[in-house]
């Protein structure tokens, strides 16, 4: 796994377990699938307009654009991005990863864990026995 700067890989490094197993995963599928690593570009970065995910420490960007340039062919970013909503499913209806440009800027793949971890755990809510059942 490479990283856009060193910063970027401290901040990888101080986010929730889960997110650091996510960006591993990534990049694992990334080398059997197109043979290259990952570059992390964005963590805690701010930018304006955007939705505050990454601030909230719940998000990863990897580099797909760089000056016009592809790293990926858009079946692979594909792949990429399915793998990454099978192996990390949500039941909240929305995806765990997604390939796009954020108001014009260049392509990524975006990665980002839900706000509750009940989107993970579909079970939870009926394995616990409500306070009534008691």
């Amino acid at each position: 796994m490479k990283f856009k700067s060193p910063q970027v890989e401290t901040e990888l490094r101080s986010v929730t377990t889960l997110l650091q197993d996510m960006a591993e995963q990534c990049d694992t599928f990334s080398q059997m699938i197109a043979k290259k690593e990952i570059t992390v570009t964005r963590v805690l970065e701010f930018i304006p307009n955007d939705s505050g995910v990454h601030e909230a420490r719940r998000a990863f960007d990897v580099r797909d654009e760089f000056e016009g340039v592809r790293t990926y062919t858009d079946e692979e970013a594909q792949m990429i991005v399915d793998h990454m909503n099978l192996a990390y499913p949500r039941n909240d209806g929305k995806p765990t990863a997604l390939h796009h440009s954020f108001e014009g800027g260049p392509l990524h793949i975006h990665v980002q864990i839900a706000a509750s971890t009940l989107a993970y755990e579909p079970e939870l809510n009926t394995a616990i026995p409500n306070k009534s059942m008691r």
